[in-house]
């Protein structure tokens, strides 16, 4: 029997926008076409952007794909999202707790605020729980306190992928991705 397979991307892609802040669209959108993933997970997500598509469903049309959700963790227009081929279904947003509280060049101080959205799709008529987070700026200890009540309940799921980035605070910027395969689980380190 041959097993379903699905692809995943995960990016931050920093509201559209290359190192310098100028519009990266074209670059990001020739990439996933090349990738061909069934699902995308995206980080840095900015309904604000000054480069379009303003919208994730400007996006998710851009890259002939119809399935979305949004979580804008932050004053609704920024945050992660989710892109895929399949369905989704029983959208998710969760408030992480945590966050690390930084000072700005002007003396203002700001709490980094984390969200994490899930959401429940399938691959070859198995369902499959999905979900994603951008986890820079916070220590490890945060990290795991704001986590593990959500992941242990989305573990009693059978099949699940757990999608994260992890940077900032930490030297070796770590990337985690745990991709899913229908009978099979395996961690892809980057």
């Amino acid at each position: 029997r041959q097993r379903a397979a699905m692809r995943v991307v995960v990016w931050n892609v920093r509201r559209l926008s290359n190192s310098v802040g100028d519009c990266a669209r074209d670059q990001v959108l020739s990439t996933l076409r090349l990738l061909q993933p069934s699902l995308i997970a995206l980080n840095e997500v900015s309904v604000e952007s000054p480069h379009p598509p303003h919208s994730v469903s400007e996006l998710a049309e851009a890259l002939g794909l119809r399935h979305y959700a949004f979580f804008g963790h932050v004053r609704g227009t920024y945050g992660n999202a989710l892109i895929s081929a399949a369905p989704i279904q029983r959208v998710v947003e969760t408030r992480l707790d945590g966050g690390v509280e930084v000072q700005s060049r002007s003396g203002a101080k700001h709490r980094i605020v984390r969200g994490m959205l899930s959401c429940d799709t399938s691959i070859g008529g198995v369902g499959l729980r999905v979900a994603v987070t951008h986890l820079d700026h916070i220590s490890e200890y945060q990290a795991r306190r704001g986590l593990v009540p959500h992941v242990k309940k989305m573990t009693h799921q059978p099949k699940h992928v757990r999608v994260e980035k992890r940077d900032a605070l930490h030297r070796k910027s770590s990337e985690s991705l745990q991709i899913c395969r229908i009978g099979h689980s395996f961690l892809e380190r980057r």
